[in-house]
C-alpha cells in the first residue's frame, strides 16, 4: 500500500472511531452498555456484589469506597469524556487494593506449589529406589523358587541316594522365598527418611508454630478463618477443611495424641526421625493441594469486586 493511501486509510479509521466513541455520542442516544451502566448506578452496592464478594469487600474495608463511587454518578460525565479527580482517585485506590490482594493470594499459592513440587520430587526418588529394591527381591525369589528348588528335586530323584540333601535345599529355598516375600512387602512403603524442623504452609492451618516463609498475609488468613457466606454452619473455611481431611482419612482425629503427632509431622514442626515416607509425603501433597484450592477461590470474589468497580 502506498504511503498516501496508507495515510488516507489511517485518517478514515480514526474519524470512524471518534464518531463511534461514546464520549462524542449524542447524550440522548444511550448505548446498551451505557443504559446498563446507568441502571447499575441506581442500584444499591450490596445488591451488585455476590454474598462472598460482599463479605470480602467488608474484610478489605472497601465497601464505603464503592458506595462513595456510586454516589458521584459520573456515568453522565463519562459520555462527555469528563471524569472528576475524586472519581479517578477512588477507582485507582480500589484497583490497587484488589491488585494487591491478588498478588498476596498468588504469593501464598506459589509457596504452596513449591512445597507440593518438592514433595513430588521426594516421592519420585523414593519410589524409584523402592521399585529397584522390589525388582531385586523378585529376582532373588525367582532364583530361590526356581533354581534351588529344582536342584533339590533332582537330588531326590535317584532311588539309591539319600533324600536329606534335596529336602534340605527345598527347605532352605522355601525359607529364603518367604523371607524375600516379607522383605518385599516391607519395602513397598519405601525408605524412611529423617528431617529436621521445617514448617510448611500447613503449620499455621493446624495452629502450629511457623516461620516468615510460611506466614499468611492478613487478608488471606482472615479469609480462611471466616465462615463462608451463605453457610448453614458456624465453622470457618479452615475448620471445614480440617474436618474434610479427617473424614477422608488423610489425617487421624485430633482428639488423640497419635493424630496430633501425625499433624506435627505433616506440617514439619517437629524433628522427623525416620518418619518421612512416601505415604506421608502423598498425604502432605494432597492437603496442600486442597489448601491451594481454597485460597484460589478468593479470585472469584476479587473478580466480582472489579466488575462492580468497572460498572459504577
Amino acid at each position: 500500500m502506498r504511503p498516501k493511501l496508507l495515510r488516507r486509510f489511517a485518517v478514515t479509521l480514526i474519524i470512524s472511531l471518534m464518531i463511534a466513541s461514546p464520549a462524542l455520542a449524542d447524550p440522548d442516544d444511550l448505548s446498551e452498555t451505557e443504559e446498563r451502566s446507568a441502571k447499575v448506578a441506581s442500584m444499591p452496592v450490596h445488591t451488585l456484589l455476590s454474598p462472598a464478594g460482599r463479605q470480602l469487600a467488608n474484610s478489605l474495608g472497601v465497601l464505603p469506597q464503592l458506595q462513595k463511587l456510586q454516589e458521584l454518578k459520573e456515568h453522565h460525565r463519562k459520555k462527555q469524556g469528563e471524569i472528576s479527580h475524586l472519581n479517578a482517585s477512588l477507582r485507582l485506590e480500589l484497583s490497587e487494593t484488589i491488585l494487591t490482594t491478588m498478588l498476596q493470594c498468588q504469593q501464598v499459592i506459589v509457596e504452596i506449589d513449591s512445597e507440593i513440587s518438592e514433595s513430588s520430587e521426594f516421592i519420585a526418588a523414593m519410589g524409584a529406589r523402592r521399585d529397584r529394591a522390589i525388582q531385586y527381591n523378585t529376582l532373588a525369589a525367582l532364583v530361590a523358587n526356581g533354581l534351588v528348588s529344582t536342584a533339590g528335586n533332582f537330588l531326590q530323584m535317584p532311588p539309591n541316594m539319600s533324600q536329606i540333601p534335596g529336602d534340605t535345599m527345598e527347605a532352605g529355598a522355601s525359607m529364603l522365598s518367604g523371607s524375600l516375600g516379607a522383605m518385599a512387602m516391607y519395602q513397598q512403603n519405601g525408605d524412611k527418611l529423617s528431617a529436621g524442623i521445617r514448617p510448611n504452609m500447613l503449620a499455621k492451618v493446624f495452629k502450629r508454630p511457623n516461620n516468615e516463609w510460611t506466614e499468611y498475609p492478613d487478608i488471606i488468613w482472615t479469609y480462611l478463618n471466616t465462615v463462608p457466606a451463605g453457610s448453614n454452619q458456624s465453622k470457618t473455611r479452615r475448620e471445614i477443611l480440617i474436618d474434610t481431611w479427617e473424614k477422608l482419612g488423610r489425617i487421624p482425629s485430633q482428639s488423640d495424641s497419635k493424630g496430633r503427632t501425625y499433624v506435627r509431622i505433616l506440617s514439619g514442626t517437629i524433628p522427623q526421625r525416620r518418619t518421612v515416607t512416601i505415604s506421608m509425603l502423598e498425604d502432605r501433597s494432597a492437603l496442600l493441594a486442597d489448601l491451594r484450592a481454597i485460597v484460589g477461590q478468593i479470585y472469584k470474589d476479587l473478580l466480582n469486586l472489579m466488575l462492580v468497580v468497572r460498572a459504577l
